[in-house]
């Protein structure tokens, strides 16, 4: 679809204070604009008559990579008592047996879509890498970018994560450049990361907005089984996970003609939830199991 001029932004930060909004230090990157197209995409956000489109990240590089000195201070102390045990500042060697052999991993929506490729043991490591997906809604879409240590003979470590939610970055044009903090695992440094949506002239309905992972919930207090008279425990599946009720929860319902099992929410010890992959191709199954035997 075309873009439409009502949308139009000044392309800057509308988070920034009236006195900081027009220092060139605190602008995003907008790079080369060529042509008129260019010029509306750095300064108008997507258009929320079009949720779906195409997604596009691109991860350039990352600086000051380290990993997190856990182990504090090595060696023999004498001598060196005032010293700070752990190293300070922002690490300045490119290459040594302490760095990381990093990689990136993109994932739309908690779900994995890309790798890079593995940078070995450097703290300036260069991936221009990036992909390309269709996403349902942007206004609820959240693109996570997350760092990892590769090792071998064990998991891979994360060294930091940049969660982007697109409804908060894309507030005053469809295309953003940033430099991000690496944050919640073991390493520091800073990611430069480019994000693009363009919208799509497509109207999925509104069921279909949604995220493929999900969490299957009982909001209500109680599950009828009519014309079932056994006390039996309840295991619930779906295509990944299960969860259990207990037969302790299991009691007679008054009319007589059943069965329920009261899963008030009790210290959590009622909350059955099951994680789904796939909201629209997961059954959820229903067994009975009842004492004296094996099988449902």
């Amino acid at each position: 679809p075309q873009i439409r001029p009502a949308l139009r932004t000044d392309g800057k930060d509308p988070n920034l204070p009236d006195s900081l909004k027009d220092h060139k230090d605190l602008q995003d990157e907008k790079g080369t604009v060529d042509n008129e197209t260019e010029d509306a995409v750095v300064h108008t956000p997507p258009d929320p008559l079009w949720p779906s489109g195409i997604c596009s990240v691109i991860v350039h590089q990352i600086v000051n990579l380290e990993l997190e000195n856990i182990k504090g201070s090595e060696g023999n102390r004498k001598g060196r008592e005032y010293e700070p045990a752990k190293e300070f500042g922002e690490n300045t060697e490119e290459e040594s047996k302490k760095l990381p052999t990093s990689y990136c991993t993109i994932i739309y929506n908690d779900q994995l879509v890309y790798r890079t490729r593995a940078k070995a043991v450097s703290s300036k490591p260069i991936f221009n890498a990036g992909t390309e997906r269709f996403m349902r809604d942007w206004r609820s879409g959240i693109v996570t970018i997350s760092v990892r240590d590769q090792r071998h003979r064990q998991h891979d470590p994360i060294l930091g994560v940049v969660p982007l939610k697109l409804s908060d970055i894309l507030q005053t044009s469809s295309q953003v450049t940033r430099w991000y903090p690496l944050d919640g695992g073991i390493g520091f440094g800073r990611v430069r990361i480019s994000l693009l949506f363009r919208s799509i002239e497509t109207r999925l309905p509104p069921n279909m907005l949604g995220w493929d992972v999900g969490t299957f919930e009982f909001t209500s207090a109680r599950i009828l089984a009519l014309n079932y008279h056994s006390h039996a425990k309840l295991k619930m599946r779906t295509g990944g996970s299960s969860g259990s009720i207990s037969k302790t929860q299991c009691r007679s319902l008054a009319e007589g003609d059943g069965m329920f099992w009261d899963i008030t929410k009790k210290d959590g010890k009622n909350d059955v939830r099951l994680p789904v992959k796939f909201r629209y191709r997961s059954p959820v199954v229903f067994e009975f199991h009842t004492a004296g035997k094996r099988s449902a």
